[in-house]
């Protein structure tokens, strides 16, 4: 459990930096359903009152992470996934550290003149291509996203789908190119499921999804990767730390 003392100086209340100390806890450590530590545990590893642990707590159960039952003690969690706006992690990642599988189905592989607007994006010259890759994100099994990635052949000329059906895109450019992803720009705007997108993520025609778009920058600043990305609104629950600025 990350032990590291509370910054009392902090502008951040003590109750807030306690619930995202638990909250990455139960990222690396935990699975849904575990219990876990007491209120007096808590006290004791971070020397704040009662009160500020179940403020904390209650901020946690207010986001979905964790439930507590009375006389039982708190336990994490175990509805959709949450992705926090925040933090750049991949889909496979992201799901291994919630104690899920990831797998992917290859739903699409080709070499295309992309879009005008995304080939903008990327920074492409105009008769310069992309792979156009699109896939089914699962987790144990179940669907949880419609993902298609653009990514400029100079980049990745020996793609194969056999490579992106392995898993994260993020992992493949770090392990076979030397690539690193430093960060990336994202939109979030709520759709509706078509007939198609519907039937792949098993959910009635017009249910909510979260559509999630925009470039991905290697840490030199040139860009990489432009996806688009539909999320079973369901499953999924985005996050954001938001800070005023005095």
């Amino acid at each position: 459990m990350p032990n590291k003392p509370l910054n009392r100086n902090s502008f951040e209340p003590l109750y807030f930096q306690l619930a995202e100390k638990i909250k990455l806890m139960i990222h690396q450590q935990f699975k849904p359903g575990d219990l876990l530590p007491s209120e007096t545990d808590l006290i004791a590893r971070y020397n704040v009152s009662r009160n500020t642990v179940r403020q904390a707590i209650e901020v946690l159960e207010n986001q979905g992470f964790v439930t507590s039952r009375r006389g039982k003690g708190t336990f994490v969690a175990s509805k959709g996934s949450r992705y926090e706006l925040s933090k750049l992690v991949s889909f496979s990642e992201d799901m291994r550290q919630r104690g899920l599988k990831p797998d992917t189905r290859l739903l699409g592989l080709a070499q295309i003149t992309p879009p005008a607007s995304i080939a903008t994006e990327l920074r492409m010259q105009p008769e310069e291509q992309t792979h156009e890759i699109r896939r089914l994100r699962l987790a144990d099994g179940e669907p949880m996203a419609i993902s298609t990635a653009y990514i400029p052949c100079a980049l990745m000329p020996g793609l194969s789908g056999e490579a992106i059906a392995a898993g994260s895109l993020f992992e493949l450019l770090s392990a076979h190119l030397s690539l690193r992803i430093g960060y990336a720009d994202r939109s979030l705007s709520p759709v509706l499921a078509t007939s198609e997108q519907a039937e792949l993520l098993k959910v009635p025609v017009g249910s909510a999804l979260m559509l999630v778009s925009g470039p991905a920058f290697l840490e030199n600043d040139q860009p990489v990767e432009y996806v688009i990305t539909y999320y079973r609104g369901d499953r999924y629950e985005f996050l954001f730390h938001a800070v005023r600025n005095s």
